[in-house]
């Protein structure tokens, strides 16, 4: 009995001590938790993070700090009973350390699924018909100078850059497109920002043909009056996909690191008054070892992008990552909006809807997927 009587009051200062310093606790007891948790916890911080129906977001954060509450407890008084021994044969520590690492786990895993169903910010993507052909459709980008809307049209033989002119937003899905001569077939890609847009390019090198980024100052919109971007552009490397910031004053690409890579990584450039930075590679998450594609800002803080390296449905399908504090978050993939096929090329229109191109009816055409807005459900 005074053996029990013992026990029971260790546990029980183990626990006030655990309460009163809670805040160091926690700390000091994060690399207990397991791998799988940690990084299911990175994608509810995400969810959590992420600028999305903000009737759940509050929902979800105080979801998961009550969760890593809990499993952080009881993964800290599992740990201290092992460490002096009183833990040995005691059911009630094997019982902890199996919710440590496969109960909660599990419940994680079931509030991601939830929370992305209830946080889905965009209606189901339909098809953009007017503008469908047997051809491929893709590289949406919209022009706030002139509410244009340019893509590129590829029928195996040349390139087309073609233009939605001055089309209401409410008559996106039914607007025919005009041929549009003042980019030229050479671009491939583009972004515009206020005062700038930024394009891609195939040039002829010395054993292939390269893709680099170019830009021009606006209204200026003649592909022959492009500058090469000599900050950004390196011999032997692919630089692609160019998306201007809303500000105009960050550009975030696709580029291969080296002639012999075959995969891209995603880049980011500052612009410094008269030039671009030297490009950086995104910091806070680690890039998969595929590729990387057609990134897209939503807003300064949040970047879309496609990928084919970070699971999904299958083929390049599109993710979001937020900036915070100057990282940027583990990717959180858009089901509402990817497929079994190549999801990419993501647009943001003025109203927070999207256009992307996707191939899952057989060649690629544009989609366009209309933002939920509280209290109408689609």
């Amino acid at each position: 009995m005074a053996c029990n009587s013992s026990v029971e009051r260790v546990e029980k200062q183990r626990v006030a001590s655990f309460t009163t310093g809670r805040r160091r606790a926690l700390n000091e007891h994060d690399d207990i938790l397991p791998p799988i948790a940690i990084e299911v916890g990175a994608v509810c911080s995400n969810i959590a993070g992420y600028k999305i129906r903000r009737q759940f977001k509050e929902r979800i954060a105080s979801w998961w700090r009550h969760a890593c509450g809990l499993a952080r407890l009881v993964i800290a008084r599992t740990q201290e009973a092992r460490d002096d021994g009183t833990g040995n044969d005691n059911p009630s520590v094997a019982m902890h350390a199996r919710f440590a690492s496969v109960t909660f786990p599990k419940i994680l895993a079931l509030t991601v699924a939830l929370s992305m169903t209830l946080c889905a910010q965009w209606s189901e993507p339909v098809r953009v018909a007017a503008l469908s052909t047997e051809a491929d459709e893709f590289a949406p980008a919209w022009s706030p100078s002139d509410s244009t809307l340019y893509f590129t049209r590829f029928d195996g033989k040349r390139l087309l850059i073609l233009a939605w002119r001055h089309c209401p937003l409410e008559l996106l899905p039914s607007s025919p497109p005009a041929a549009l001569d003042t980019l030229g077939d050479s671009i491939v890609y583009v972004s515009f920002a206020k005062e700038r847009w930024v394009g891609q390019r195939y040039v002829l090198g010395k054993r292939q043909r390269y893709a680099e980024l170019v830009g021009s100052a606006l209204p200026v919109r003649r592909a022959s009056a492009a500058v090469p971007l000599a900050e950004i552009n390196r011999d032997g490397v692919f630089a692609m996909f160019p998306a201007l910031s809303p500000d105009g004053e960050r550009l975030a690409f696709a580029a291969t690191d080296g002639e012999q890579d075959t995969t891209t990584d995603l880049w980011m450039s500052q612009w410094m008054q008269n030039h671009w930075s030297a490009p950086y590679r995104f910091d806070g998450f680690e890039q998969s070892p595929s590729s990387e594609i057609t990134p897209c800002f939503l807003g300064r803080d949040s970047l879309l992008f496609a990928s084919d390296g970070f699971g999904g449905k299958g083929g390049f399908d599109l993710f979001v990552t937020v900036e915070h504090a100057g990282t940027w978050t583990s990717p959180v993939p858009l089901e509402e909006l990817n497929s079994a096929a190549d999801d990419r090329d993501v647009c943001v229109l003025p109203n927070g809807d999207l256009l992307f191109a996707s191939n899952r009816a057989g060649t690629f055409d544009l989609y366009y997927a209309q933002r939920r807005k509280k209290g109408r459900s689609q």
